[in-house]
């Protein structure tokens, strides 16, 4: 299911100052219109399913995780335009499960302002499949990449 762009990271700045300050109502009704857009993208998506599925706060948590992963490979600003993230929670786990089960898949992307979530959808899942998150990445994004990992890295030519 394609949806609109719902910006995570205005919510997750808007969460942030609401713990480190006294939250001013304007922020109160941004963050709780932005949070409830994201409530309904989810709930559609998940319909009654809860288990094996993502939540608005999971999907959140992605987006904090990613532009943590952009920080560790010190990714300059400009660059992080346009990464895109895949991530599918994990399969159950019992033994006696037989059958695939019902998920959510989302892509968030990076764009100047922060992450956006550009799609939510319902897929399925393996038993004993683990969580998968894919980082999409351009060429130009992964020569940082390198370029950063291999700083300070004396290649030397073959004999």
């Amino acid at each position: 299911m394609a949806t609109q762009l719902i910006n995570l990271s205005n919510i997750l700045e808007l969460h942030k100052r609401a713990k480190d300050t006294d939250a001013l109502s304007q922020d109160i009704a941004t963050f709780n219109e932005a949070f409830k857009q994201l409530d309904q993208a989810v709930e559609t998506v998940n319909g009654r399913a809860t288990a094996f599925t993502l939540s608005s706060r999971n999907i959140l948590d992605l987006a904090d995780e990613a532009e943590k992963w952009l920080d560790r490979h010190d990714m300059p600003k400009k660059s992080r335009v346009g990464v895109r993230v895949f991530h599918r929670p994990a399969g159950p786990s019992a033994k006696s499960y037989k059958f695939r089960a019902t998920t959510t898949e989302v892509v968030i992307v990076r764009r100047t302002s922060g992450w956006f979530l550009s799609e939510i959808k319902r897929g399925s899942v393996n038993p004993k499949q683990g969580a998968t998150t894919r980082y999409i990445i351009n060429e130009a994004t992964r020569d940082v990449i390198v370029r950063s990992a291999l700083a300070g890295t004396e290649i030397k030519a073959a004999a």
